[in-house]
């Protein structure tokens, strides 16, 4: 929570992400938790790498993370950005012979909203992803 109002507060604008990954529960029914604790690990590396200086990755809790993401330029570049993360987790799955792929819901976040209003629009983003594709993103507004 306060990672989100700091990367507000510093950079004036930022792009927050929820991130979830589908099947997971597979992996940890089939292969056990301390498998699914390594696939977790394995994926946060890749999201880390993947991202950019300054930003940040949390893990939420289960198999949900979330990604702030200082300035972006425009819906285009944050489109970009949504695109390699969902290819970083795939690769990393495949690497690992699992079957998970991801829902990605993102919103823009600027100083002045509270960061429960940021955190419910994309929240109610992600699950518009997962309701349709199940594999893929979304940018809300």
């Amino acid at each position: 929570e306060r990672l989100i109002d700091r990367m507000v507060k510093e950079k004036g604008q930022g792009l927050f992400l929820l991130l979830d990954l589908n099947d997971f529960k597979s992996i940890n029914d089939t292969y056990g938790h301390l498998a699914g604790n390594h696939v977790l690990k394995r994926i946060s590396g890749r999201l880390r790498k993947t991202m950019r200086s300054g930003d940040v990755v949390c893990r939420m809790g289960g198999d949900e993370f979330v990604l702030l993401c200082g300035a972006v330029g425009g819906r285009a570049e944050a489109g970009h950005l949504a695109e390699r993360i969902i290819s970083e987790v795939k690769q990393e799955a495949g690497e690992l012979r699992h079957p998970v792929s991801l829902s990605v819901g993102g919103v823009p976040i600027s100083g002045g909203e509270p960061r429960e209003c940021a955190v419910a629009r994309a929240d109610a983003v992600l699950y518009t992803v997962k309701r349709t594709t199940k594999d893929g993103y979304l940018l809300g507004t």
